[in-house]
Formats: C-alpha cells, sequence, structure tokens
C-alpha cells in the first residue's frame, strides 16, 4: 500500500522528521513499512501488507500519517493560516499583528484541541485517497481552522486593546501625582465591609471616608474602589498602608500609580477582624 504526501520544498524538512517518527513507531510494533522523498517535498511512504492483518495495518498506517501531518499543520499554522487573517479584518499596524502571532504561537491549547479534529479529516480523506496534497487540504478542508484561529487572534487583539487603554490610564493617574504640589508624607487606609473605606494621616486622624451607596446597587463595590483610587490619587500620599482587602485589579492599579509606596499592614487593631487571619 503506498500514499504520496506532498508539500511545499520549503517545508520538506520538517514533514520528513515528523513522517520519520510516526513509521518508526508502527516498526517498532512490527509493521513493514518505510518512506522516500523524491522530488523534495513529495514523500512515498510504503506499507507492505501481510495477509492475516491487512485491513487493520492498513488503518493503523494511515493513523501514522495522519498524525504526521496534522502536528505539521499544527506547527506550521503560520504559514497556512497566519498570513490569511490580517487581510480579512481591520486591524492596519503591523505591530498589532506580530503582538497577536507572539501569543499565538504560546497558546498550546488553542492548536492541541483541534489536533485531534485534524486527524480524524485527514484519516477519513486517506481511506478514500492515496495522494494528499498539504496545501490543499487545509485550503479546502481545513477552512474552520482558519476561522478558528481567526476567532482567537480576534480575542488577543481585544486583550491588547485593553492592556493598552489600561497602561493609558494608568499613566495618566501617574501624571496626576507626580503634579500635586504639597502631597502627604503617609496615609493609612482602612477597608470596611461593602468595600468602604476610611483614610486616615500618619496620626490616624481621618482624611476622608468613603461615601454610602444607594442600597442593592450591583456596581457598589466597584464604585467604592473607584473612589478609593481617586481619593487616593488625589491625595498623592508618599506611603501607602493598607488595612484590610481590596478588589486585586484596585490593588494591582494601586501598585502601578503609587510604585514602591505601597504595602499590606500584617494585622493591627485599625485591619478589619474579617480581614485577619
Amino acid at each position: 500500500m503506498d500514499v504520496y504526501v506532498s508539500t511545499q520544498a520549503h517545508h520538506a524538512t520538517l514533514m520528513h522528521s515528523l513522517l520519520k517518527r510516526e513509521l518508526r513507531i508502527l516498526r517498532g510494533k512490527g509493521m513493514r513499512v518505510a518512506f522516500r522523498e523524491r522530488p523534495p517535498g513529495v514523500f512515498r511512504c510504503r506499507m507492505n501488507e501481510p495477509r492475516l492483518f491487512g485491513r487493520r495495518d492498513r488503518r493503523g498506517f494511515r493513523q501514522a500519517i495522519a498524525n504526521a501531518v496534522a502536528v505539521f499543520v499544527i506547527q506550521e499554522w503560520d504559514y497556512y493560516v497566519g498570513r490569511r487573517l490580517p487581510a480579512g479584518t481591520g486591524w492596519t499596524s503591523n505591530g498589532d499583528w506580530e503582538m497577536i502571532r507572539a501569543r499565538l504561537k504560546v497558546d498550546q491549547f488553542l492548536f492541541d484541541g483541534y489536533r485531534q479534529e485534524c486527524v480524524d479529516r485527514l484519516v477519513s480523506y486517506l481511506e478514500e485517497n492515496i495522494r494528499l496534497d498539504v496545501d490543499g487540504f487545509v485550503n479546502f478542508r481545513m477552512q474552520d481552522f482558519i476561522d478558528h484561529v481567526g476567532k482567537a487572534a480576534d480575542r488577543i487583539l481585544d486583550d491588547l486593546l485593553l492592556e493598552q487603554e489600561n497602561r493609558e490610564f494608568i499613566s495618566v493617574l501617574r501624571q496626576f501625582v507626580e503634579r500635586q504640589e504639597q502631597p502627604l508624607d503617609m496615609v493609612h487606609v482602612v477597608m470596611m465591609s461593602g468595600n468602604r473605606f476610611q483614610i486616615y494621616d500618619r496620626s490616624m486622624q481621618v482624611v476622608t471616608k468613603s461615601v454610602d451607596a444607594a442600597p442593592g446597587a450591583v456596581d457598589d463595590e466597584v464604585r467604592q474602589e473607584d473612589l478609593l483610587i481617586s481619593a487616593l490619587v488625589t491625595l498623592a500620599p508618599c506611603q501607602v498602608t493598607l488595612h484590610g482587602k481590596c478588589m486585586p485589579a484596585t490593588y494591582n492599579t494601586l501598585t502601578e500609580v503609587f510604585p514602591g509606596a505601597l504595602r499590606r499592614c500584617a494585622g493591627c487593631r485599625y485591619c478589619p477582624a474579617r480581614n485577619q487571619a
């Protein structure tokens, strides 16, 4: 039984190594299989069929070739899929696409989850055909793979835009803090239930407190933490001691706006009992 697999010559080295690995596994199981590359990029894979287990061995032979080709397509996704994505989108920045490409390359779950689907389609194809042109197979039988990667790229682009907006927001806050002419040397922030807070000076005198939001409002806690950030930016303290817990996103924002100035209290009489462990 012969199966011919063809790909672009500049991809031949990878395909050669993948077919070699898969067929070596079959030889380890006692199957008589081999392959030869001629001309470059065209692989003739051969199995000598025994009379007793011919059908079973043919299935294993096709499976091995499908495994090799599926891994090949996944590893070469940028060639088959990546080059098409920017053309059909509103992305105008090559820099955006380079960042998206870099993140897609490390997203193994994205591709590993699709690998078995690719194997199944290849096995089905090889049951009816002995010649497999990899480029044609991807172009005509794996359009949904292109869509799959495209949707992932869109999600990554959204994340990048949010990260950019957050960096710009942090930059504006830091500039505002730096422009304050009479910043406080130290403040203590005491967190209370519902993410309400009170801010004290070094002598533990109240500087400001959060306002009570309307009962039952879904975004009460988020609003209180926005008020906390606003209050601290206005006060522009040189050092901030946090008593209790705030939302992780708020804490991360404060560490970026006040780099090196924010610390958590390990536990004192001002710390809310519910936050002490």
